[in-house]
């Protein structure tokens, strides 16, 4: 049987501040871990290690990937071209402007994401779902959701993942 996207919206929009947290990690990982999965069984390319052996130490670039780069490209792609725009660019934001800006942001994520094809477009899908999680915080304003928390601690959660895979 296939999920209601509708439930689900209605599930973030419904649930109090820590859930929307916790369901937001959880779900950004069972996204990433399955968009991995799909790309390995199906197009034999191995996403879901991040190399960390190259350069540096293990500390740095633990650092490095789990703490400073998720900060980086919250702040970049989902704060600044999302969060921004909505309070101080468009003055009276419709749906159009909405998944424009969340299509131009998950874009410009997938192109920072540049190590092959299929990384780029599981990060489009990734920046999509970065973007959704984003606006749908703007739009609860009432519950006070830290947009830049819920963000950066999905990002951090879904690459500490791909970092023990």
């Amino acid at each position: 049987m296939p999920v209601k996207i509708g439930l689900i919206h209605n599930f973030f929009c419904n649930s109090n501040r820590f859930l929307f947290l916790v369901t937001t990690i959880i779900s950004g990982i069972i996204l990433n871990v399955s968009l991995s999965y799909f790309s390995y069984k199906f197009l034999n390319v191995n996403l879901g290690v991040l190399n960390i052996s190259e350069t540096g130490t293990f500390k740095s670039n633990f650092i490095e990937s789990i703490i400073l780069i998720p900060i980086i490209e919250t702040v970049i792609f989902q704060y600044f071209l999302i969060v921004f725009f909505i309070k101080n660019v468009i003055s009276n934001p419709k749906n159009n402007d909405f998944i424009l800006l969340g299509v131009l942001s998950a874009l410009l994520f997938s192109l920072v994401h540049i190590y092959s094809i299929s990384y780029m477009i599981v990060g489009f899908l990734m920046g999509l779902y970065f973007s959704y999680i984003t606006i749908l915080s703007c739009s609860l304003r009432e519950k006070k959701i830290n947009i830049f928390i819920s963000i950066f601690l999905t990002h951090l959660f879904i690459n500490l993942t791909a970092l023990m895979c």
